[in-house]
């Protein structure tokens, strides 16, 4: 449960069922994912896990983590997993192993532990009040201390004349990941410095840094990345359910354009425009900012129902392929492939 649901996690907890559609499918779709998912894991626990405490791999456990809080929290008639007390023993179990993996520093080895601080913030948030002192202390601890570094490592670069590589130094979707988990850290830990840095940051992004097509150009304004834009808008999203900024509102409406208008009837973005990474899967990745518009609703419907349960990390859906359009599963020996 790493990346592919990581990201598909976080529409659970937001308006995926609040937007007038004729959709019936959602959030009901996503709950029976994240069973699927949680279901291998707590097979793998049950067998491996009583051997070695190090079965389940730490670039799993943020994704997992959260997918049992949502699942124990989130009051939904299609959501079955609701009060269940299993999912809580096994969110506090996941949780405990998260935060053993960052107080011996093997969490903050991995490339994407900036993004899953966000999963075990968000986790946090959901299950305080189920966590009892100690571990709560413990929890808190481990976040506000991976927190500190990934405001270090924004703050220097809030005043730099734009937010893309080649003034940052580290990408425009990494930085509105950054910042969007500060601004909800600063929340959660009452820390106003925090609240002040995240929400600064990301108003820009959504009120100045996006282009009037919709995207946010991670090099330069005169094209797209348009796998990444996905995660940009990601973070700007998350912003808004927290802040209520019609600036990020206004971001998130272009950018359902323009993804809307530029994704094959595959599933998979449109290629030839992207700057960057070309051909990749189908997107998990921001479909709750889609959400608050019904075009929008029905886009993140067609993204999900690409996915199949239990297949989310081994299978993600990258090689469905349609006559007459790109395949995205091409060997990485192909040129056209080229990162």
């Amino acid at each position: 449960m790493q990346t592919q649901i990581l990201s598909l996690m976080i529409g659970f907890l937001f308006r995926l069922d609040t937007v007038t559609s004729p959709s019936t499918e959602l959030p009901q779709r996503y709950f029976r994912l994240m069973e699927a998912e949680l279901l291998q894991i707590e097979k793998q626990l049950a067998t491996e896990g009583a051997a070695d405490p190090k079965a389940l791999k730490t670039s799993r456990l943020p994704g997992a983590l959260m997918a049992a809080a949502v699942l124990y929290t989130r009051d939904h008639p299609t959501n079955p997993g609701h009060g269940d007390r299993k999912k809580l023993t096994l969110a506090l179990k996941l949780g405990d192993l998260l935060a053993t993996e960052n107080e011996q520093g093997r969490y903050t080895q991995l490339l994407s532990h900036n993004w899953g601080t966000y999963f075990w913030l968000e986790a946090y948030r959901l299950l305080e009040k189920n966590l009892g002192t100690d571990r709560q202390a413990r929890w808190s601890k481990e976040l506000e201390k991976n927190v500190r570094n990934v405001v270090a490592d924004s703050k220097p670069r809030v005043e730099f004349p734009r937010y893309q590589a080649p003034f940052l130094l580290t990408s425009t979707n990494h930085y509105s990941l950054w910042n969007s988990t500060a601004y909800l850290a600063g929340r959660v830990f009452r820390n106003r410095e925090w609240e002040e840095l995240g929400a600064k940051v990301m108003h820009r992004l959504a009120a100045e840094e996006q282009t009037s097509d919709g995207y946010w150009g991670e090099l330069t304004d005169n094209g797209p990345d348009t796998g990444y834009n996905f995660l940009t808008l990601t973070g700007v999203a998350l912003y808004w359910e927290y802040s209520r900024d019609p600036a990020a509102m206004e971001a998130l409406r272009r950018a359902t354009d323009f993804h809307k208008y530029f994704t094959y009837p595959n599933g998979i973005p449109v290629e030839t425009i992207d700057g960057r990474n070309r051909h990749i899967s189908v997107s998990t990745w921001g479909h709750f900012g889609f959400s608050h518009f019904p075009e929008g609703r029905r886009y993140a419907e067609f993204l999900a129902g690409f996915f199949r349960e239990g297949e989310l990390e081994r299978n993600p859906p990258r090689t469905r392929h349609i006559a007459g359009l790109p395949e995205s599963g091409r060997s990485r020996s192909d040129p056209r492939c080229s990162r």
